[in-house]
């Protein structure tokens, strides 16, 4: 469980290190007390999700965007 990982390294004064998802990473060691930090790169990159209502039309648009984005190489937060 994340609080628990963090607060193990909090307390083991660099005997202990916890490997959670980037984006909670970040989230972290930019809040009080600011004790914790990244360590290198990220192990692997994730893709994306779009959540839409049932039956809605975005759904079609955003899965449209995403796979042209794919097939141009780009990240849809590029363009």
């Amino acid at each position: 469980m994340t609080p628990d990982g963090v607060s193990r390294v909090r307390k083991s004064k660099g005997k202990f290190a916890f490997l959670l998802e980037s984006t909670m990473n970040e989230y972290i060691e930019q809040r009080k007390p600011c004790d914790t930090m990244k360590v290198g790169g990220n192990l692997d990159s994730k893709g994306y999700g779009v959540a839409t209502p049932k039956g809605s039309a975005l759904r079609v648009i955003g899965m449209a965007v995403v796979t042209d984005c794919r097939i141009r190489g780009q990240e849809p937060a590029d363009m």
